[in-house]
């Protein structure tokens, strides 16, 4: 039976930028699956020209381990110091004239932001990156630093295990822990009171080594950490120590 590995990754903040957004980031409220291949490949410490290819096929379900919640803020990085000391270096004959007293000069951006973003990974890559991925973590070794989404926003990575998974034969409403990807329709899903849901559209399944984005997919998820109750074809089950989990994995396949 094959075999996944496991881990938790969380944060203060995450951001995972929509596409189409250019001066006010927004964030998608889940971590796209290009994102979780950036943070493995991370872990690993591969290289940027190779990782798109490594990592392509591998099989990938996320679980929400904490409620989605955004925050907008906004943020000033350039100090007047930074322009007298170092444009003036390189751009010849100007004259920076700065109030003593002014303390910023950049016009603030707007940015979307997750609040204390948790997400439980499950990934089978193949046997061999899965043992390298798995001693990576039990050591609690990353090459790179992980992050969500932005280089500021550095994560934690904790080791789970490594499960038996393989695909349902159940026909009936299951409780599946993970976000649910869709193409088309939305999977049938049995709504219980008080239960709260989101769809997000054209998220990002891949990147290459020029860092383009290349196909999308929706999910559906609920709000808060809880399983949703769903009919569908290819739900995963997980034999997780001594539970059974329900999961369905991340689209691989670019369409055209």
């Amino acid at each position: 039976m094959p075999r996944l590995v496991c881990f938790d990754v969380a944060s203060p903040f995450g951001c995972f930028r929509k596409g189409f957004t250019t001066t006010n980031a927004l964030t998608y409220g889940v971590i796209p699956r290009s994102a979780v291949e950036g943070l493995t490949a991370s872990i690993l410490g591969l290289s940027r020209t190779d990782f798109p290819d490594l990592l392509k096929d591998s099989k990938i379900a996320v679980k929400i381990a904490s409620p989605v919640r955004k925050l907008n803020t906004k943020y000033m990085h350039i100090n007047p110091k930074w322009w007298n000391e170092t444009l003036s270096h390189y751009i010849n004959n100007i004259q920076f004239v700065l109030e003593e007293t002014r303390e910023q000069i950049a016009v603030p951006a707007s940015v979307e932001v997750l609040v204390d973003p948790a997400y439980r990974i499950y990934i089978d890559i193949n046997e061999k990156i899965n043992d390298e991925l798995s001693q990576a973590l039990m050591n609690r070794q990353c090459y790179y630093t992980p992050y969500l989404g932005t280089s500021s926003l550095i994560a934690s990575v904790k080791y789970i295990g490594e499960f038996e998974y393989d695909y349902s034969a159940i026909k009936d409403y299951v409780p599946v822990s993970s976000i649910i990807p869709f193409s088309g329709r939305i999977p049938k899903i049995k709504l219980e009171k008080g239960s709260k849901f989101a769809i997000e559209e054209d998220i990002t399944i891949h990147v290459d080594n020029e860092r383009r984005p290349k196909g999308t997919y929706s999910v559906v998820y609920a709000i808060e950490p809880v399983q949703i109750m769903v009919t569908d074809k290819d739900i995963i089950e997980i034999k997780e120590k001594e539970k059974i989990v329900y999961v369905k994995f991340l689209p691989t396949k670019v369409t055209s």
